[in-house]
């Protein structure tokens, strides 16, 4: 019974750490205010697996997930999970080595990665472990939302 005990004691210590070092960073508030973008009609085999979006202009940088952990060389990427037919992806923005919540206007093009894992860590992960990209073309973005349905992109499922 002391083996189980030491084991559950280390259990919540670890668990504690990752929620509070989650929690606390200063770039990754979820109260502050931003748009998201919600993709609809997604295949059912996509049920249960979880979707990053990266849009690029010349401007911005903008990203959707649930959590962005924007460090010195490591990024952390808590993806949305896929639940009947839809995600929901709280926007970001990189900004001067910050991430902050997205909320204004603009057109860009985007690609939205779906993975089995909700925790993607680093740029390179996504090209490596992707189960599917859907990509759309001039999504237009108003106060920081939008929102498009599978039909209209052009997937690559890679599974």
């Amino acid at each position: 019974m002391s083996n189980r005990l030491r084991f559950l004691k280390i259990l919540s210590i670890t668990w504690i750490v990752v929620l509070t070092t989650l929690g606390c960073a200063s770039n990754i508030s979820r109260d502050e205010v931003g748009g998201t973008f919600t993709l609809t009609g997604i295949p059912s085999m996509f049920n249960g697996m979880y979707a990053l979006l990266e849009g690029y202009d010349e401007l911005i940088w903008q990203f959707g997930a649930e959590r962005i952990i924007f460090g010195a060389e490591t990024h952390t990427f808590i993806a949305s999970r896929i639940s009947n037919g839809r995600v929901r992806l709280p926007m970001w923005v990189i900004k001067d080595d910050s991430v902050e919540r997205f909320s204004g206007n603009n057109i860009t093009d985007i690609s939205i990665y779906i993975f089995n894992s909700a925790i993607i860590i680093d740029d390179n992960y996504w090209d490596e472990n992707e189960i599917a990209v859907i990509d759309f073309d001039y999504v237009r973005f108003s106060n920081g939302n939008a929102r498009k349905s599978w039909r209209q992109g052009w997937p690559d499922i890679t599974m």
